[in-house]
């Protein structure tokens, strides 16, 4: 069997996903360091933005439609799992949702079976951003798009 995979790099998505990482860059505290697109596999995968802190690295994920949970979960967590095989700092996963009534719709039902994976929430996870201080678990973050952009 042959494989092939592009070598030009990966790269954020669209245009949105680009605003939600700059809004999400602009909270963060000077003591994370930001980088886009972080090499998180063998094959050319890239996590879509990584906050590198003092105590623990965020692989955060920006989903802007959540169309098959499962799956944008186990990718997101294969991404992760990668980046924590390369580094001694604590990894862990941030899934950036937007937020959408489509998303919100989409997720509610399962939102306690979701907790159970992502058991921070917003409000840890942006304090966290705000302070410079560890999230200390995987999280979901709803997150809406500066208005104007």
């Amino acid at each position: 069997m042959i494989r092939a995979y592009p070598g030009s790099g990966p790269t954020l998505h669209d245009r949105g996903q680009m605003v939600i990482a700059a809004h999400l860059s602009e909270l963060a505290h000077s003591s994370w360091r930001v980088s886009l697109e972080v090499t998180a596999g063998t094959h050319g995968e890239a996590i879509d933005q990584v906050f590198w802190g003092p105590d623990e690295i965020l692989g955060v994920e920006i989903i802007r439609h959540l169309r098959d949970y499962q799956a944008q979960y186990r990718a997101a967590s294969l991404k992760r799992d990668w980046l924590a095989s390369q580094h001694s700092r604590s990894v862990r996963l941030i899934l950036a949702i937007e937020d959408l009534r489509s998303n919100r719709a989409a997720a509610a039902p399962y939102l306690r079976l979701i907790s159970t994976s992502l058991p921070a929430g917003s409000r840890q996870i942006l304090e966290a951003l705000r302070t410079g201080t560890a999230v200390r678990s995987d999280g979901l973050l709803w997150v809406r798009r500066p208005p104007g952009r």
